[in-house]
Formats: structure tokens, C-alpha cells, sequence
């Protein structure tokens, strides 16, 4: 049905035909929106179709197989392109994950050309990768789901084995609670927090990654009711947010949304759909306001906001 874009408190659509660029009624699921942080008129929306660019909310450019690297699968008797992740680095370059073909990471260079990088020694012919962040040493971490993670370091070079690692649950390799991985961010004193189907662990020493030093995660213990557990052990968490003063909104598969102070140690909100107007405790996505501190949560039956405090 297009995209929906809320501004100015009220909500406009971009849909329809647009000729020789994108006909919004063939395009299938919609599934990830990404504002270009270098250039916020600048949007790029992922479908199984191809990659779709916006400059001032127009569609300008789809991307696809005849055009760009990106390659997709056989599904559903049409050929789906799965595009997992878009995150710009420092450079204004775009670099894309793209599930189910060799060339699992792709990069949109500034200056509009592309690299891609084969994974397939490692991961195989059609590895499944999901959703990217890059760190502040400039590392690319990606989901793999079902598989726990892939740390990457390099700039665009091919795999080594001094530039790829792959994050499991094993003591050494980066002791994860699951290899269920959901989500990953990096928070603003450079952890990076993982949310799986067995709770949250925290590379508090990502840039030990490829040193050989100790760089497994590590649980955070929450005091509650007299008792020490481990912070949403037995919950799927399916988002992470970071707010202005680097406390973490988690989202939840079953149990609605918490807010924990800095160090997680601490509960300060508990959202459900019983205590609060949150419309569902099946929680998918968290976003911030970062100018006003309002936070938005997706949820699978609907968008609702809270006006935090940071």
C-alpha cells in the first residue's frame, strides 16, 4: 500500500504509479525505511521487489537486479530480492545486507558506484543475513538469523580471516544468551547490546573483537523483589532504542516494553498493554524523537507514542 510518513502531526502517503520510476501497486512488502542521516531529504524504503530511492518523498530510482548488484531467491513464483539492512558510515557510504545470494553485503559508494563483498567461504551460497549496525571503530555487525553474528572490519576488502568473525554462544567466540538474535545496537558509550530469544548481552570491549583479547558478552543482573535475575532472561526481545540519557527501551515479544536505566540494572518503566494504552505486549520496533524525547513503539496491531523523560 505505499508508504506512510507522519510529520507535522498529521500523516501523508507515497503511492500509486509513478512512471519510469516505480509502480507502487507491483511493489511487495515494504518492509524497512531508512532517512539518510547525512542527507534527511534522502530516503531509501527496502521491498522484495528492489531498493527504493526518495529524494524530497518521490520516488526517484529503483533498484534491482537489472541495475545493482542486489539478487534474490526464487518465492511465491516471483524472484524476491531480500534486503535486511541500510546504514550510512562516515563517508556517506551505503551499505546494504541482501539475504540468499553470495554477495551478502553490498555498498553504495558516495560518488554512486557500487562494491559488493562474497561471503559465501564462510557462510554459503545463500547465507541468511539480517539487519547491520556500524560501531564506532567502524565495524559492521550483522544478524545472522538463527546463527548469532558476523563482526566484518573491513572497508569493502575481500573476507579474511583476520577481518571476519562470527559471534556465537560458545565462552571465546562472544558468549550470546541465543544465537536467536533479533536486534543489535550500539549505545553512546560504544556497547553494543544484543537482544535474543533468551534475553540481553552486552560487548562491553567491542574493539576486542579481532585482538585476541576477551570480547565475550556479558549478562547484566537486575535486583528485583529481593532477588538477583538476569535482565529479561526468559523474554524475546525483539528491539533495542538508547534515548538522550543512554538508558535502553526494550521491546518485547510477549510482555510489552521496558525502560532500564544506563547500565540495564535498573527497571523504570514497564509498559503492557494492561497498565498502559500500549495496543499490543507483541512489541516489533522502538524509534525516538531524539529533539523531544517521544517514543514510538510498533506493535503488531499499531502505532503508539510515549512522552519520555530524556
Amino acid at each position: 500500500n505505499g508508504i506512510y510518513n507522519y510529520s507535522g502531526g498529521y500523516w501523508k502517503s507515497v503511492k500509486g504509479n509513478y512512471s519510469g520510476v516505480v509502480n507502487f501497486d507491483t511493489i511487495y512488502n515494504i518492509n524497512h525505511i531508512y532517512i539518510n542521516p547525512n542527507n534527511t531529504n534522502q530516503i531509501y524504503a527496502t521491498s522484495l521487489n528492489g531498493l527504493i530511492e526518495f529524494e524530497n518523498d518521490i520516488p526517484l530510482k529503483l533498484y534491482n537486479k537489472t541495475n545493482s548488484p542486489f539478487r534474490g531467491t526464487s518465492a511465491h513464483g516471483r524472484d524476491s530480492i531480500v534486503i535486511g539492512s541500510i546504514v550510512a558510515d562516515v563517508n556517506n557510504d551505503l551499505w546494504f545486507t541482501n539475504a540468499n545470494t553470495p554477495n551478502a553485503l553490498h555498498i553504495k559508494r558516495s560518488n554512486g558506484s557500487w562494491e559488493s563483498i562474497d561471503f559465501s567461504a564462510i557462510l554459503g551460497s545463500k547465507p541468511n543475513v539480517g539487519s547491520l549496525i556500524i560501531d564506532k571503530q567502524k565495524q559492521k555487525w550483522i544478524i545472522l538469523p538463527s546463527n548469532g553474528l558476523m563482526v566484518y572490519k573491513g572497508e569493502g576488502e575481500e573476507i579474511t580471516s583476520d577481518n571476519v568473525k562470527i559471534i556465537s554462544t560458545e565462552e571465546g567466540r562472544g558468549a550470546l544468551p541465543s544465537k536467536e538474535v533479533y536486534c543489535i545496537v550500539e549505545d553512546l558509550d560504544g556497547r553494543i547490546w544484543a537482544g535474543t530469544q533468551k534475553g540481553v548481552g552486552v560487548f562491553f570491549a567491542p574493539a576486542n573483537v579481532f585482538t585476541g583479547n576477551k570480547f565475550d558478552a556479558e549478562k547484566v543482573y537486575v535486583q528485583q523483589d529481593g532477588s538477583t535475575q538476569l535482565l529479561l532472561e526468559t523474554e524475546t526481545v525483539q528491539a533495542i532504542a538508547i534515548d538522550g540519557a543512554n538508558r535502553k527501551w526494550f521491546a518485547t515479544l510477549r510482555s510489552g516494553v521496558f525502560l532500564m536505566s544506563a547500565d540495564g540494572t535498573k527497571e523504570i518503566y514497564h509498559f503492557t498493554e494492561t497498565n498502559s494504552p500500549l495496543l499490543s505486549n507483541n512489541v516489533k520496533s522502538i524509534a525516538i524523537n531524539s529533539q523531544n524525547g517521544e517514543v514510538f513503539f510498533a506493535t503488531d496491531k499499531g502505532i503508539v507514542s510515549f512522552r519520555s523523560t530524556a
